[in-house]
């Protein structure tokens, strides 16, 4: 039966052989900076054909039209001149 060679643990080996055996540590290097993305406000306002964002309603819209005045909920237009809450999941 041939014979099976088992070292012992590294800090039982001579402190030479297991000082060039143990590569050295290497320094952690900071990761790159990242500049943040720019994002420009969005006006008071915005008419996106037939999406209306903004504190208040559009003066004249049309049947169908979508308003959302920023806190969650969502109206849709309605003739004749009714705005009516669409259920969301927001």
């Amino acid at each position: 039966m041939p014979t099976i060679w088992i070292l012992p643990p590294p800090t039982q080996l001579a402190q030479d052989y297991y000082a060039k055996q143990v590569p050295p540590p290497v320094a952690p290097t900071a990761p790159p900076e990242v500049a943040p993305p720019t994002v420009e406000p969005a006006p008071e306002t915005v008419n996106n054909g037939g999406i209306w964002y903004g504190p208040i309603p559009p003066d004249n819209p049309a049947n169908g039209w979508l308003w959302t005045p920023g806190d969650g909920t969502l109206y849709m237009y309605i003739d004749p001149g009714v705005w009516s809450q669409v259920g969301t999941n927001w």
